[in-house]
């Protein structure tokens, strides 16, 4: 895990981060299982792998005070040589937004005249009887300064009027001190999502988006649910406050029905990173969020770790999230190991009167399985670390890499490129007596054709998996798999060439 606090009994939650110099300074709400966020910790990384924990800073107020109850996402803003620590809390159903202050960063003064960002009424749901769910929805500040020094709030909001099952808008705040607000009407409204929880509002090139989260528990409808019900999405827009629209396939990073997994996504800019990215696209970001997992997996209570983070670029209006090398490289060991044709040393089915081929080449395979499942298998085992190959298929089926194959429960996972169904798939496989057998554990659309060769990747990391194709990040989940396993490949109904197979574990460089 990238990062988690130190006490176990305590569990990461949402996250903002907040740049200084060299530093990266984390805070991000901390909460028991089963229980609302108590508290705010706080942690310092140069690298953002390694953490120092300063522990929290802010904590949830005593009765009577504006942030008695369960606080929610905030965000830190530097200005005039003060940091303001935006966040918010539910009181009495109700969701308002606070600030404290601090000169350093450690230590914080709640500001006497919280809450500082009220919800108004005319234009946005107010009432705990109008509200669709227990409390009413002000919470998730984003906020950004413009070019004349007015500061602008985004929040998570519900709009007074619109359908009963969307009407999620994205509300609109001014200030010129950060302390006195004023409310304006609401600068989007949806029509098919519930709630647009933790807003992040941007530019990149020549346009302008909002990246939200949210799931299928928000009353979120989406004709892609199976396998994006849960996660982040994204707007475009015009200018910074519109107007915008969500496009076809907004789906940035996000998980199935049943599955809660990447969440609460924020980005930064890159602008005056080092070497390693000035050879990234211009106008880059990079892209954080955090994973949920089960603290018991058949229990549906959670725990939250920082997620890897990941590239923000856009093409032509298009977000796109990729693989981060700056971060890969500081969790990679130097060790890399090339598994040529050589070291495929078992086949299962085997290969004499099943019809299925498997021709060792000098950096690779090439196989052939015209009916079921194949896999060939090495005898390099590997439990967090970084599994990659380079496939191409001939006609029809898919083929990925195998990782994690446990020769005890004869179970694995495999990441694939399926040329039929035109989708990346992450499977959980198993060796029955019969052959191969699988289940998917996610998915996610993808143009794939015949024999153009794609880079598959996996990054599995404690029970973390993040999935990339050609450098574009397909999903990030928590799976209930094998620590530790066999690599190998794997072939479904399809004839395919492979090559470029390694390994590299994660480990300190």
């Amino acid at each position: 895990m990238l990062f988690t606090p130190r006490n176990p009994s305590l569990h990461l939650w949402d996250s903002w981060l907040l740049k200084q110099g060299e530093e990266f300074h984390l805070f991000h709400l901390m909460k028991r299982t089963g229980e609302s966020s108590s508290m705010i910790n706080h942690a310092i990384s140069k690298d953002l792998v390694t953490w120092e924990e300063k522990g929290p800073v802010i904590e949830r107020g005593k009765p009577g005070e504006w942030d008695a109850g369960g606080l929610n996402t905030g965000i830190t803003v530097h200005h005039d040589g003060k940091y303001y620590m935006f966040y918010g809390a539910l009181v009495d159903g109700v969701q308002r937004i606070g600030v404290a202050i601090s000169t350093d960063l450690d230590k914080w003064e709640k500001y006497d005249g919280s809450p500082v960002l009220k919800i108004d009424p005319r234009w946005y749901q107010a009432e705990v009887l109008d509200a669709s769910e227990p409390g009413v929805s002000w919470r998730d500040p984003c906020i950004i300064e413009d070019e004349n020094g007015i500061f602008h709030a985004f929040v998570c909001a519900r709009a007074k009027t619109g359908a009963w099952a969307a009407k999620g808008a994205i509300g609109h705040a001014t200030s010129s001190d950060l302390l006195s607000w004023d409310v304006h009407p609401p600068i989007y409204v949806s029509d098919r999502h519930g709630f647009l929880e933790v807003p992040d509002v941007f530019r990149l090139g020549d346009r302008w988006f909002i990246i939200f989260s949210t799931g299928q528990w928000h009353t979120t409808r989406t004709d892609d649910a199976d396998y994006a019900a849960s996660g982040m999405r994204y707007l475009v827009g015009e200018s910074m406050l519109g107007p915008y629209y969500e496009p076809k396939g907004s789906s940035l990073l996000s998980t199935g029905l049943g599955v809660l997994g990447a969440y609460a996504g924020r980005s930064i800019s890159l602008e005056g990173e080092d070497h390693l990215m000035r050879r990234m696209p211009i106008g880059s970001r990079l892209f954080y969020y955090h994973n949920a997992y089960r603290t018991e997996f058949l229990k549906f209570t959670f725990k939250g770790s920082w997620g890897l983070p990941k590239l923000l670029t856009q093409d032509e209006g298009r977000l796109h999230l990729g693989y981060y090398p700056k971060v890969i490289s500081a969790i990679i060991s130097p060790e890399t190991l090339l598994l040529e044709g050589e070291e495929f040393s078992e086949f299962y089915p085997g290969v004499h009167g099943t019809g299925i081929e498997w021709d060792k080449l000098g950096q690779g395979l090439s196989g052939y399985c015209p009916g079921g499942s194949a896999a060939a298998l090495t005898r390099h085992k590997i439990s967090d670390g970084m599994c990659q190959v380079k496939v191409s298929i001939a006609s029809g089926g898919a083929a990925g890499i195998l990782f994690r194959y446990d020769d005890g429960s004869r179970e694995g996972l495999a990441l694939t490129v399926d040329v039929t169904r035109q989708r990346v798939e992450l499977l959980r496989v198993y060796r029955a007596e019969f052959g191969w057998t699988s289940c998917i554990e996610q998915y996610r659309p993808l143009a794939i054709d015949c024999d153009k060769e794609y880079m598959i990747r996996v990054v599995a990391r404690d029970c973390f998996v993040d999935a990339y194709v050609d450098d574009q990040a397909m999903f990030s989940l928590s799976v209930e798999a094998n620590k530790k396993g066999r690599t190998g490949l794997y072939l479904e109904n399809a004839k395919a060439q492979f090559g470029s197979v390694t390994v590299k574990p994660i480990g300190r460089r």
